[in-house]
């Protein structure tokens, strides 16, 4: 196999898979030095074992062969923020136990997990329904705001893993960007904070969206703006909502459960792990 071949297999995942560059490869013996656990991968009527070491002689169509490969690699990243990448939830339950107290009711986690994923506008419509009141939307917003600010400066932090997964992303070549329900003002707090902003090749916020999770809206917008295919795509997140909406925008989901989502059912996603340490991610990409 060619180095360029092997390049464009292991490493340089950004790269589309034209078709002509796998020309090369029909009717080669080829030596696919591949590290991981062994596994087995049935494409068409070829068979390739990997270990530390193969030898892969193509029984079919070659060039239909690699070109399925190379087709279905994750080649881009796409996070969630809240809950995922940073601490907030815990934050937005203190903030939002605050709000219901004043109002005589008590604030659950049933109900704090049907307003995740959701835009900010959309979860203030949604206390007023329990609440029973027509309270204005941006007097609690604003309300929200002041209190939620001050945390996400003092007492929110990285979740672990965080730094760990990038660094591999950017080693492996794989495109990294943010589909955060989220305000914008809210994202460039922690980002400024954590010395962030140039990490991701950008963020879609809730600010420019009409529809929050499980709507898939947010992450068809990231796949349009990274120009890759969805099935290319792998999203992480830690509420039902966001591994649903990534799911209905035909990407491949991770699921990291919070403390506040544990107890809800991620049998939809591709994988289910404990953090973004979790060596499960790594494999499952790299398989």
């Amino acid at each position: 196999m060619t180095k360029t071949g092997e390049k464009m297999y292991r490493r340089h995942r950004k790269i589309p898979a034209p078709k002509e560059r796998v020309k090369e490869y029909h009717r080669e013996k080829i030596r696919l030095p591949i590290e991981g656990s062994r596994r087995t991968r049935q494409r068409k009527e070829s068979r390739f074992v990997t270990g530390d070491a193969v030898d892969i002689i193509p029984l079919c169509n070659t060039t239909e062969f690699f070109y399925d490969i190379l087709i279905n690699m994750i080649k881009a990243a796409i996070f969630d923020m809240d809950g995922l990448m940073f601490d907030t939830e815990s934050a937005y339950s203190v903030v939002q136990t605050g709000m219901f107290i004043q109002r005589g009711m008590t604030f659950t986690n049933d109900i704090k997990r049907t307003f995740m994923g959701k835009r900010a506008r959309e979860v203030m419509e949604a206390l007023n329904a329990i609440w029973g009141r027509n309270e204005d939307i941006d007097a609690l917003l604003e309300e929200q705001d002041e209190e939620l600010v001050r945390a996400y400066r003092d007492s929110v932090e990285k979740l672990p893993g965080l730094d760990n997964l990038l660094g591999f992303l950017e080693e492996e070549g794989i495109r990294k960007c943010v589909g955060t329900s989220s305000r914008k003002f809210l994202v460039d707090i922690l980002f400024e904070k954590f010395g962030m902003e140039h990490e991701f090749e950008f963020v879609v916020t809730g600010d420019g969206i009409k529809k929050g999770k499980p709507d898939p809206e947010i992450y068809i917008a990231c796949i349009s703006q990274l120009g890759v295919l969805p099935e290319e795509c792998i999203v992480f997140e830690d509420s039902l909502n966001g591994i649903k909406a990534a799911r209905a925008a035909g990407c491949r989901a991770c699921a990291i459960p919070s403390e506040y989502t544990k107890d809800e059912d991620f049998s939809i996603a591709d994988i289910v792990c404990n953090s973004l340490d979790d060596k499960r991610i790594r494999e499952f990409i790299m398989a």
